[in-house]
C-alpha cells in the first residue's frame, strides 16, 4: 500500500505539474492574442461553467474512487465494477443536464454579470459538460483502483489538446472581436475534453477484464444510493467557490464601478486579476490537488483492510508533502511576481504588468493556504470527514464576499486579491484545528512549518536578488528558481526538518518518524512529526 499511496501520488503530481506547465503556456500565447478584454470574457465564462462542472462531477469521482478502493480492500471486485457503472450512468445524465442548462440560460446569465459578450464563449464550452462529466467517472475508477496512468495520460492530452485547438480556433475568430477569440478558445476545451474520454474510454474497453468469481447481491438502487451519500456533502462543499467565483465577478465589477471606473476599464482590471494574476497564482495547487487524490483511496483502503495505524501515517506525510511544496511556492510568487509575469505576458504594458505584479503578490499568502487546506481536504476525505472541508469553504466564502466588497472600495481592484487571500487563510485554519485533532498532533510544529517558513523567506529573498541580476526575463525565472530549489532544500536539510533517514525509510513513513498510537506510549497518545 506505501508503495501504491507514493508512486501514485508522484505520477499524479509529475502529470499534474506537466499539465499545468501546458495550462501556462497556452494562456501566454492566448493573452497576448486576445488581450485583456477577450481574457475577461474568457474567465467571466470560465466560473460558471466550474460551478455547473463541480455541480455534475465534483463529488462523484471522489466517492467512486473511495467506495471502490474500499470494495476492493474487501475483495469485492464485481461489486465495486458494478458500482463505476452505475455512477457513469449518473454522470451522464448530470452532464447533459446541465450542457442544456448553459445553452439555454447563457444569454441571461452573461446579462447578469454585466458581460453580454461573454455569451459566447459560454455556448462554445458547454457541451464539454458532457465530457467532462463522464471522463471524471472512469478517473474516479481507476484512482479507486490506485492505477493513476489513466488519469494521468488523460490529463496530459486534455491540455496538450486545448492548447492546440483552442489557440488556432481564438485566432482563426479573432477578426471578428474579443468575444468570438474568446469563444474560440473555449472551443478548444470542448474539444479538448472529448479527447480526454476518448482515452479513458479506451483504457476501460481494452483492458483485459479478470472473470468474476463472486456474484454481487446489491441492488443498484442501493450502489446510487450510498454514492449519493458520499458525493452530496463533496459536492455541496466544492459548489462554494464556483459560487463564490461566480459572485465576485459581480461583487468585483460593480464596486470598481461604485469607485468610478469605467466598464471597459472595470473590464480590464478583472482580466488582469482573473486572466493574469490568479491563474498564475493557482499553479502550485496542482501539486496538492494531485496529491489528495491520489492519498483518498490509499487511506481509504489502509482503514478498510485493518492497517489503520498505517493510513494515519500516509496521513501525516501528506500534509507534510503539502506544506513543503506551499511554502516555497508562496514565497516564489511574492518575491518573482513581476519576473514571471513579464516572462509569461511580454506584451502587458508598463501600467498592467505594474497591476498585476501586486495582484499577485497579494494573493501569494493564498497559495501556501490553499496548498495547506487541498492537503488537509484528501486527507479528512480519506479517513470519512466528508463535512469538515465543506464547513471549512463556507467559512471562507462568507470572509472572502464580506471583505472583498469593502477592501476594493478602499484599495480598488487589489481589494479582491486581499479577500482571496483570506478566505482560503480561514479555510486552511478551519480543517487544519479538526486535523490536528483527528491525527492527535501535540508537536513538531517548529521543524514541520515554522523552521520551513523561515528557509522559505530566505529562499524567496536570495531568489529576488538573484533575478534582479540578469535581464533576459526567462533567464532570470529559469535561474533564480533553480537557484532557490537548491538553497531551500540546503536549508530544510541544515535545520532538520527534512532528514535523509526519512528519504531512505520511504521520506518518514516509518513508525519511529511518525509514532503510533498503539505501538509508542512514549508519545502520551500523540502523534510526533520529529524524526
Amino acid at each position: 500500500m506505501k508503495k501504491n499511496f507514493l508512486s501514485g501520488a508522484l505520477l499524479l503530481v509529475f502529470a499534474g505539474v506537466l499539465s499545468k506547465l501546458i495550462g501556462a503556456f497556452y494562456r501566454i500565447p492566448l493573452g497576448n492574442m486576445i488581450g485583456a478584454e477577450g481574457m475577461a470574457y474568457y474567465q467571466a465564462a470560465y466560473p460558471v461553467y466550474a460551478l455547473l462542472l463541480v455541480l455534475s462531477t465534483s463529488g462523484l469521482p471522489t466517492a467512486v474512487s473511495r467506495l471502490v478502493s474500499e470494495r476492493i480492500a474487501k475483495g469485492e471486485a464485481a461489486a465495486a465494477k458494478k458500482l463505476f457503472l452505475v455512477a457513469l450512468f449518473l454522470l451522464f445524465v448530470l452532464g447533459m443536464l446541465f450542457c442544456a442548462v448553459l445553452f439555454l440560460f447563457a444569454p441571461k446569465i452573461s446579462q447578469l454579470i454585466g458581460m453580454e459578450n461573454a455569451v459566447y464563449p459560454m455556448l462554445t464550452i458547454a457541451p464539454s459538460l458532457l465530457f467532462a462529466s463522464m471522463v471524471a467517472a472512469f478517473r474516479g475508477y481507476f484512482q479507486g483502483l490506485l492505477n493513476m496512468i489513466p488519469t494521468a495520460v488523460s490529463q496530459l492530452v486534455e491540455q496538450s489538446v486545448k492548447l492546440i485547438t483552442g489557440l488556432f480556433f481564438a485566432k482563426k475568430f479573432l477578426p471578428y472581436g474579443a468575444a468570438f477569440a474568446a469563444a474560440g478558445a473555449t472551443l478548444g476545451v470542448t474539444i479538448s475534453e472529448f479527447s480526454a474520454f476518448l482515452v479513458v474510454a479506451g483504457k476501460y474497453i481494452f483492458t483485459k477484464k479478470e472473470k468474476m468469481t463472486e456474484r454481487n447481491t446489491e441492488s443498484k438502487r442501493s450502489l446510487l444510493h450510498e454514492i449519493l451519500r458520499v458525493s452530496v456533502p463533496i459536492t455541496i462543499g466544492s459548489c462554494v467557490m464556483p459560487i463564490v467565483s461566480s459572485l465576485d465577478s459581480f461583487v468585483v465589477t460593480n464596486a470598481l464601478l461604485a469607485n468610478g471606473e469605467s466598464a471597459s476599464r472595470a473590464a480590464s482590471l478583472f482580466g488582469l486579476l482573473s486572466g493574469f494574476a490568479v491563474p498564475v497564482a493557482n499553479m502550485p495547487g496542482i501539486l496538492t490537488s494531485s496529491l489528495a487524490a491520489a492519498v483518498v483511496p490509499a487511506l481509504t483502503a489502509s482503514s478498510v483492510g485493518n492497517h489503520k495505524n498505517h493510513a494515519e501515517k500516509q496521513a501525516k506525510l501528506c500534509i507534510k508533502i503539502g506544506i513543503f511544496f506551499g511554502l516555497p511556492a508562496a514565497f516564489g510568487c511574492y518575491f518573482l511576481s513581476q519576473p514571471i509575469l513579464t516572462m509569461m505576458y511580454p506584451r502587458l504594458s508598463a501600467e498592467e504588468l505594474e497591476i498585476a505584479s501586486g495582484l499577485l503578490k497579494m494573493l501569494s499568502p493564498s497559495i501556501l493556504s490553499l496548498s495547506i487546506f487541498q492537503t488537509l481536504t484528501g486527507v479528512l476525505q480519506g479517513f470519512g470527514e466528508m463535512l469538515t472541508p465543506i464547513k471549512g469553504l463556507v467559512i471562507g466564502a462568507v470572509v472572502k464576499l464580506s471583505l472583498s466588497w469593502f477592501m476594493i472600495r478602499r484599495i480598488g481592484i487589489y481589494g479582491a486579491a486581499f479577500g482571496t487571500s483570506a478566505c482560503y487563510l480561514a479555510a486552511a485554519f478551519y480543517a487544519g484545528i479538526k486535523t490536528i485533532r483527528l491525527l492527535q498532533i501535540k508537536q513538531g510544529y517548529l521543524h514541520h512549518f515554522f523552521l520551513p517558513l523561515l528557509s522559505a523567506w530566505f529562499m524567496g529573498l536570495f531568489a529576488s536578488v538573484i533575478a534582479k541580476l540578469i535581464e533576459n526575463p526567462f533567464a532570470s525565472v529559469f535561474v533564480s528558481v533553480l537557484a532557490a530549489a537548491v538553497i531551500y532544500a540546503i536549508l530544510l536539510f541544515a535545520t532538520g526538518s527534512l532528514r535523509l533517514s526519512e528519504i531512505r525509510k520511504g521520506a518518514g513513513t516509518d513508525d519511529k518518524a511518525f509514532g503510533s498510537r498503539n505501538g509508542h506510549r512514549q508519545t502520551r497518545n500523540a502523534y510526533t512529526w520529529r524524526t
